[in-house]
């Protein structure tokens, strides 16, 4: 018996072995294609676009389970609730609950952007929106556009909410919610849909707290000049005809194009573009205060400042008056340096200051603690040394600014004792420079020389060269350096045809200022010397002189300085010399 069981159990093993043999043979897993299909909606509760709802739920359903990403910078209401809904994903479904009562005769946008993904591929529905009304009406006009950073003419990295008011004055979007609401895409496009007709006020800012009031200082903000009056005629009368291009996009290659579902919905909006600037603050106030050297006090403001604005005063010291020197680095410096010559505030390492600033025209005080401490292992160094810094070594371009810059203030400096050398066969021998000192820093020296290219020179500051106001001497410094060949670089004119004057044009690479020239007047633009690469070109319209940029203002309902950039990326090649053409059109 139980040799006939131990048969009958081999027999089975061998005919399982068969069978899954057979089944390894009939051909290999393959998984199929990619799903990229994004969910799609199957139904809710209550139906989309219905009428005449009140409730507090809504369900959404969908062909597949879905998750959310990032809903906190997507999600968004408008008319937007006293409080945030909670939504979640349940199996299928999305969810919301709120416990807001709902206005009266409104239409109510519950848009999710991107944040809606299949759980498997992660294919997303995009600007996907669900639509009810409290009324027996869905109210269908709108409003669209872009919102660009005033200075980089670039869509903002935020999510920035563009608002409508229906409280026209400008204390509106710093003491209330708005009535409508909607956030850009990264592309910085925004449509705010379903908006009653009437007269409106547009505001955009960046919403960092997320309380739906602009916080000035600290917030992006952005607003158009005109009262908006929605209307199905002021509609029909100022939309473009074909909406194909909104904003100049990040790549010129690239063009934005709108699918006609989104086309469709833009006949019932208005067109209305934003520039995004940062507020400045009208109130001088210190942003921080320093000591890094024994000698040395600097107070940080939050805005520009004049040397003669603020006054120092020792607490609890008498010694003497005032017992500093001051100095600001630049025109626009929000900075200020006070050099210590009074011996009793420099050896004591901790000082009670009064400072003395103008704030919104009138005079305020501060008290300060600076303090300083040597560290241990630089107790035993005499510091009777000063350092010279020199923008030189190695090589320099052709239209270098050769600068020197000293540790400390300088009370009377040599040009005698300064030489520059240039290289003659094996011989150096002197050639002429001039030495001009700085408008506002007194550590700051200019050499001005044309440079010619391929030559080596030879820079030397004897001791004597500059007197500081301490008693210490510097070393002699001598520097080599060699100015590369011209060939090595590429010129770049422009013919720039109905600019607008004082105008400030900047090369950039990567968001950064490479090169930047002040035009007074219309011109042929001419710059020499560029670095071989790829640039883009700004141009900023200086309209109050200051040569910067200069932000609007709510307050005085002035828009930020007008920029300009250059359509195309333009290549400068070493050796070439590069010309383009640069028409605006007003």
């Amino acid at each position: 018996m139980g040799r006939g069981i131990k048969i009958l159990w081999i027999v089975l093993w061998l005919f399982l072995a068969i069978i899954l043999y057979r089944c390894a043979k009939i051909g290999t897993i393959s998984g199929g294609p990619k799903d990229t299909t994004p969910p799609k909606m199957t139904g809710s509760n209550p139906a989309l676009f219905a009428k005449n709802f009140k409730g507090h739920r809504i369900r959404i359903d969908f062909d597949e389970y879905i998750v959310l990403k990032d809903l906190d910078k997507e999600f968004n209401v408008s008319p937007p609730l006293r409080k945030q809904p909670k939504v979640w994903v349940k199996d299928r479904s999305v969810i919301i609950q709120y416990n807001d009562t709902l206005y009266e005769n409104t239409t109510y946008t519950f848009s999710f952007g991107n944040s809606i993904v299949d759980n498997n591929e992660g294919n997303v529905l995009e600007d996907f929106s669900f639509v009810f009304s409290t009324s027996d009406t869905i109210d269908t006009l709108g409003i669209f556009g872009t919102v660009v950073d005033a200075y980089r003419m670039q869509p903002p990295s935020d999510r920035i909410l563009v608002t409508l008011y229906s409280d026209l004055s400008d204390s509106a979007p710093l003491k209330q919610r708005p009535l409508y609401t909607a956030r850009t895409n990264k592309e910085g496009i925004y449509h705010i849909h379903h908006v009653k007709a009437g007269k409106y006020r547009l505001y955009a800012f960046s919403d960092k707290n997320f309380n739906y009031r602009y916080d000035p200082y600290t917030e992006a903000f952005a607003f158009d000049d005109s009262i908006i009056d929605l209307t199905p005629q002021s509609i029909a009368l100022h939309t473009m005809p074909l909406l194909t291009d909104t904003l100049p996009p990040q790549d010129s290659t690239q063009r934005l194009t709108i699918d006609s579902a989104r086309l469709k919905s833009l006949k019932n909006a208005l067109h209305a573009d934003l520039r995004l600037f940062t507020e400045i603050n009208p109130r001088q106030y210190i942003r921080g205060y320093y000591r890094p050297l024994r000698e040395l006090l600097s107070l940080k403001f939050n805005r520009p400042l004049t040397i003669d604005s603020v006054k120092l005063q020792p607490i609890y010291f008498r010694g003497q008056t005032p017992g500093y020197q001051t100095e600001i680095l630049q025109a626009s410096s929000d900075s200020v340096l006070f050099w210590l010559t009074d011996t009793a505030l420099s050896v004591a390492d901790t000082l009670r200051m009064r400072v003395d600033y103008y704030a919104s025209g009138k005079q305020v005080s501060d008290t300060l603690m600076f303090r300083f401490f040597t560290p241990e292992e630089n107790r035993k160094e005499k510091a009777d040394k000063m350092k010279i810094m020199i923008s030189a070594g190695g090589s320099i371009d052709p239209n270098h600014l050769l600068t020197l810059e000293t540790q400390y203030p300088v009370q009377q400096y040599s040009s005698d004792s300064i030489q520059l050398l240039e290289a003659k066969d094996t011989v150096w021998v002197s050639t002429s420079f001039v030495l001009k000192p700085d408008s506002f820093s007194s550590r700051k020296f200019y050499v001005i020389k044309t440079w010619e290219p391929e030559k080596k020179y030879r820079f030397i500051v004897l001791p004597s060269a500059f007197k500081c106001i301490y008693p210490r001497s510097c070393d002699t410094l001598v520097t080599n350096f060699t100015v590369q060949r011209a060939e090595s670089y590429g010129t770049l004119y422009i013919q720039a045809v109905n600019f607008f004057y004082p105008c400030i044009v900047q090369l950039i690479q990567k968001d950064k200022v490479i090169y930047e020239q002040y035009y007074t007047g219309e011109q042929r633009m001419k710059w020499e010397y560029l670095q071989p690469g790829e640039y883009q070109i700004r141009a900023i319209w200086d309209t109050d002189g200051n040569k910067t940029f200069t932000p609007g203002s709510l307050a005085e309902h002035r828009q930020p300085e007008r920029v300009e950039l250059y359509p195309e990326t333009v290549k400068i090649r070493a050796n070439w010399e590069v010309e383009i053409n640069w028409t605006l059109k007003h």
